[in-house]
This record gives C-alpha cells, structure tokens and sequence, in this order.
C-alpha cells in the first residue's frame, strides 16, 4: 500500500521527502494545450498549444471534507465533449480517490464542485481535463491543488 501512495503522490507531483506546510486556500490556473488538430484546422490567434485554461480550488470544509472547484475555458470556440477526472490522495492517511466527470456539451466553458469525505489531512488533489472541440481539436490541461482538510 505505501508503494502504490508513494507512487501516486509522485504521479500528482507531490514530493514525499519532507512535509511543507500549505497555504489553507489557493487557486490556480493553467494554460490547456492542443493535443491535436484535424488536418486543415488551425487554432485562432492562440499560438501553437494554446486552448485556454483549467482550475481547480480544493478548499477545506472541517469534518474531514474538502470541496474541489474545477473547471475549464476553452478560447478555441465550442466544446462538444469533455472529459475531466479528479484524482486525490490524503498523504497522512495513505487514502486515495478519483472521480469522473464527463459528458456532451455545447458550450466553451465548464465549471463544477464537489464535496468529497478526505478525512483530516494534508490532501493534494491533480486535474486532468480533455475536451473535444466542434472542429475536431482536442486539447488537455492538468493542475493540482493542496490544501490542509481539519
């Protein structure tokens, strides 16, 4: 079991050498890259890899509870499809979770929030987000977020 927690807090990009404390409350946002184009599609006024950005805001609720905020805007037009997964670890407790969220759309941005029983601890969470463009472009964005859950 601790081989498998060491090796998904390296997968989050959490380093397991020493414990720093963390701000109880950040946000942060980062740039969706274009996995690839359709043959004669370009992205518009974006430069190369360029699809918007994704975030996620995990905050902590008390009891044991974390709420994660994610989501993501598209600046390549409309999104038909998307495919985000939120993956998180409590480091104190070696407890591990994932959850899903995907479906059809017709829109170019997404946000949503969920309430998740972490149990207290030092929590990091990761974001990875794929969305399907009307034109065809697929883009991916990852972000990871910490945050001390009482």
């Amino acid at each position: 079991m601790f081989v498998l927690l060491v090796s998904v807090l390296a997968m989050l990009g959490v380093s397991t050498a020493s414990a720093q404390a963390v701000p109880e409350h950040t946000r942060i946002s980062v740039p969706l890259t274009v996995m690839s184009v359709p043959a004669g599609v370009q992205p518009m006024d974006t430069g190369v890899g360029n699809c918007g950005a994704v975030w996620i805001d995990l905050t902590n609720n008390g009891g044991g509870r974390g709420t994660f905020d994610y989501g993501f805007q598209s600046t390549l037009g409309v999104v038909v499809h998307r495919a985000l997964t939120v993956r998180w670890a409590n480091v104190a407790v070696a407890r591990i979770h994932a959850f899903d969220d995907s479906g059809l759309m017709l829109g170019s941005r997404f946000s949503n929030t969920r309430q998740e029983t972490t149990t207290p601890g030092r929590v990091v969470s990761r974001l990875v987000t794929v969305i399907r463009h009307v034109n065809g472009v697929l883009c991916l964005g990852r972000v990871g977020d910490t945050a001390n859950v009482t």
